[in-house]
């Protein structure tokens, strides 16, 4: 074997073994953006157009309203209501999130934000729901316009007869 050839073997070997390494790369890249940049990318598309991913559930009395606009702006209450008229509406503290979106809300704050959904849901419709109960979490977004529009939409979808999973 000459030595040109086999100068010419050496250069192949470590020409593949780069090229292998950079498949490999791309191939991890490719499942990176598939699973993260590209879902946020959407994500960001939708929210710039005004999509908002919002999800209803009913679990016995309570009603539990999400909404997922990412880049922090996502929300989640729940709330109970009752046939009878409540002197006081009761604020429970759920299970923090394990991932926070704040370092804390603040219970005022949620507490304007319930009454103002009630208030515009009562200007809309004319129709009033007492709550007795509402259920948020302490490390929640601080985006408090989110919680009125969760009130709100939870009343107008029980109002209109919409659907909630079960």
């Amino acid at each position: 074997m000459s030595l040109v050839t086999l100068k010419l073997i050496i250069t192949y070997n470590k020409q593949f073994n780069k090229d292998k390494k950079q498949l490999a790369f791309c191939s991890l890249r490719s499942l990176i953006l598939a699973n993260h940049f590209l879902p946020v990318n959407m994500g960001v598309r939708y929210i710039s157009q005004g999509v908002v991913l919002p999800l209803y559930r009913k679990q016995g009395n309570t009603y539990i309203g999400v909404l997922q606009c990412g880049s922090g702006l996502d929300a989640y209450l729940q709330i109970e209501l009752s046939d009878a008229e409540v002197d006081e509406i009761n604020y429970v503290e759920l299970k923090p999130l394990v991932v926070s979106l704040s370092s804390g809300v603040s219970l005022d704050k949620i507490k304007e934000s319930v009454g103002a959904g009630l208030e515009l849901f009562f200007e809309k419709t004319g129709k009033s729901y007492n709550i007795k109960k509402v259920g948020y979490i302490p490390n929640d977004s601080t985006h408090y316009h989110l919680h009125t529009r969760i009130v709100f939409q939870l009343l107008e979808r029980i109002y209109t007869g919409g659907e909630f999973k079960e």
